[in-house]
C-alpha cells in the first residue's frame, strides 16, 4: 500500500490507517448529524410505542430511549463541572501565574518550568 493510500486518523495519534479503516471508524462514530438527532429524540418523545420498538427501529438501545422519553428537551445536557475551577491551585495562585505569562510572554512550558520551584 503506497503512502498515498494511507490516511491519519486524528484521534490515533498520528497511526495511519487505510481509507477502508477510516470509512468504517468514520461510519461507526460520525454517521449522525445533530439536525437528525434532534429529530430522532423529537420522534421518541412523541411517540407512544414500547421502548424495544423504538429503539430497534432508531438503532439505540432501550435505556437510551427511556431516557430521551423523560426530558422536556431534545438537546444534550452540558457534561462536566458546573463551575470550571483548579483542583491543585488557589485563585490566587491561578492569577499570578497567568500575571506572570503576561508579563513575560514565555510558551506555557517555560512558565511552568519557571514558577514550578516557588
Amino acid at each position: 500500500m503506497t503512502l498515498e493510500a494511507r490516511c491519519s486518523v486524528p484521534a490515533f495519534d498520528g497511526v495511519l490507517f487505510s481509507h477502508q479503516w477510516r470509512d468504517a471508524l468514520w461510519d461507526k462514530y460520525f454517521t449522525r448529524a445533530p439536525a437528525r438527532s434532534r429529530a430522532v429524540r423529537r420522534a421518541i418523545q412523541q411517540s407512544q410505542e414500547s421502548l424495544i420498538i423504538l429503539a430497534n427501529r432508531h438503532g439505540i438501545t432501550p435505556k437510551t430511549v427511556a431516557k430521551w422519553k423523560r426530558r422536556t428537551s431534545v438537546h444534550d445536557l452540558p457534561t462536566g463541572p458546573k463551575q470550571a475551577k483548579s483542583t491543585t491551585l488557589s485563585s490566587e495562585e491561578e492569577a499570578s501565574i497567568v500575571a506572570f505569562r503576561r508579563q513575560t510572554l514565555l510558551p506555557q512550558d517555560d512558565c511552568l518550568y519557571a514558577v514550578q520551584a516557588t
